[in-house]
């Protein structure tokens, strides 16, 4: 049985030569190219061995083949090409192919055909790396305990004058001149406990870990009320409700202290106003190294901004309208989503979002991918929030043009240093050398875009409308600028209707209007991905690679 599969393995490492000449030679139509790639792709999974350097140089030249963008098919092809050489680091034998194969894919990271670079960042980003992050404990049954709002209150960290403020859904429960405030946070309506109690124990897992991360990072501290971190809150015994408006009627609950800078935005103006810059650079590039630290420890933040592709029809789309930064369709209201980033002066936070690292590489690639969209995205808001009153559409109906908010040399340093910074926390070393990315030059098309408001339609489809009733439909206008006065006149389902709910980054329906953001992203991530790879194969024994 080993001689015939010896044999049979022989007899493939013959056809190898034969294939590579066919994707060589100009002589060969595509389809025969196509078919040759299928055929070392089935080579690969039996004989991992048989590649050379050889294969690698004719692999990255017919990647670069610039024969092949017109084809219909070339994206399929070079995502076939690439993944081969992709599968030679993972299978190949010898560290010095390998090392080959993996300085192809690289290289070719700064291909200037967009399915080229695309195909190269995947198969990069689809190398596995050895992570894994504790699970999520079994989520315990209700009951939940019922508990007052003046036990709750008893629990604040300081013995001063209680002041309580709304923060979105949160109540803050603070005292002037103190550090820490007691923070009580509501589930939404529609919302399940569930998420409560995932954010209570991923708070628990990381302040265990918390000297892992070696920067600054405010971990909440949960507390439990009658041996439970959720809990329903009951109304005052006196005075006012301070409970605020959305959230679930049961008053599911979480309350923790943390530091007050826990509510401290980078890129939004607080009470003090914004951030001086440097202050704003040091937080932008800490949280970058704390979102790669977790996620290289197996803990993945899957929402650093929440982004949307589209709103208005999250309920009848499969994927709620989320945004998939891979896609490269418009994004909505980018500006409205870089509000309240979840990372801020205290490091990263809200972490109902969290979730172990996933066991396939090419679904990590998208996660880290998330990351450094949400950094870019918060870094180009912090211009624009200088002057909020500035944003979407002029007394005159033009769109503001505040490209003169920006500071070109920050932003392209923000650019380079968070690459830096998530690279370092997650692969473990610092980056050696320049990352195959311009960022002068993509600075320059965020400022071009970021600070003019040139995509603020929105169209709300008759289907979405057929799906709110009266009061619904004449509220969801009143919340997106509708003319009251025209409300009565516009008849719910007679047809699209245009709002202008703006800045969007890209026109309705359409292309992201800043695709070189999106080329960045998929760079940095597999840049990531292989960074870590790597490391961890030349730390078990193969130096060469």
């Amino acid at each position: 049985m080993g001689s015939s599969s010896s044999r049979k393995e022989s007899y493939e490492i013959m056809d190898v030569p034969y294939l590579e000449e066919v994707l060589r030679s100009p002589l060969h139509d595509f389809s025969a190219k196509y078919m040759a790639a299928g055929e070392l792709e089935r080579i690969c999974a039996h004989a991992p061995g048989a590649f050379s350097g050889e294969t690698v140089s004719v692999l990255e030249a017919t990647l670069r083949d610039p024969r092949h963008r017109s084809q219909t098919q070339s994206l399929f092809f070079y995502k076939r090409i690439a993944g081969l050489l992709s599968a030679i680091i993972r299978t190949g034998k010898g560290g010095k192919v390998r090392g080959n194969a993996f300085q192809a894919l690289e290289r070719l990271l700064t291909a200037t055909d967009v399915n080229q670079h695309l195909a190269a960042c995947e198969a990069l980003g689809s190398l596995p790396v050895s992570i894994e992050g504790p699970r999520p404990e079994e989520i315990a049954a209700s009951p939940f305990p019922e508990v007052s709002w003046e036990e709750v209150c008893g629990a604040r960290p300081f013995e001063g004058e209680a002041i309580c403020r709304p923060q979105g859904r949160s109540l803050v429960i603070s005292c002037e001149g103190c550090e820490r405030v007691l923070v009580v946070k509501m589930a939404r309506a529609g919302e399940k406990p569930e998420s409560l109690i995932r954010e209570a124990f991923w708070m628990e897992k990381l302040r265990r870990r918390i000297s892992l991360f070696e920067e600054r990072f405010e971990i909440p501290e949960p507390f439990r009320f009658h041996g439970r971190q959720v809990f329903r809150l009951l109304r005052p015994l006196t005075g006012p409700d301070p409970i605020p408006a959305g959230v679930h009627p049961e008053r599911y609950a979480l309350a923790f202290t943390v530091h007050s800078d826990y509510f401290v935005y980078p890129n939004h103006p607080g009470p003090q106003g914004p951030l001086p810059p440097t202050l704003f650079r040091e937080t932008m590039l800490r949280c970058a190294y704390l979102l790669g630290r977790m996620s290289g420890l197996g803990l993945v933040h899957t929402a650093p901004l929440t982004l949307f592709h589209n709103r208005i029809q999250r309920s009848r789309r499969e994927d709620g309208g989320v945004y998939l930064w891979q896609r490269a369709g418009r994004l909505d209201r980018w500006l409205a989503s870089c509000r309240y980033p979840n990372f801020g002066l205290s490091g990263v936070r809200d972490f109902e979002h969290v979730v172990p690292v996933p066991p396939r590489p090419a679904a990590l690639y998208d996660l880290i991918g998330i990351h450094f969209l949400g950094l870019l995205l918060a870094a180009g808001s912090y211009f624009r929030f200088k002057e909020p009153e500035k944003i979407g559409l002029d007394e005159r109906g033009r769109p503001w043009d505040v490209r003169h908010l920006f500071d070109g040399n920050l932003l392209r340093e923000l650019i380079e240093g968070i690459f830096r910074r998530y690279y370092e926390g997650f692969s473990g070393a610092a980056w050696d050398g320049n990352p195959p990315v311009d960022a002068k030059g993509l600075a320059a098309r965020m400022i071009e875009e970021m600070g003019v408001d040139r995509h603020m339609e929105e169209i709300l489809r008759v289907q979405d409308q057929e799906r709110m009733t009266d009061e619904e439909f004449r509220e969801f206008l009143l919340g997106r600028g509708f003319d009251p006065g025209k409300i009565a006149d516009t008849k719910r389902g007679a047809a699209d209707i245009t709002l202008l709910t703006g800045p969007h980054l890209g026109r309705f329906t359409e292309a992201f209007s800043l695709p070189e953001l999106t080329r960045c992203v998929a760079t940095y991530s597999a840049l990531c991905i292989g960074g870590r790879h790597r490391r961890e194969q030349r730390a078990e024994a193969d130096q060469d690679f």
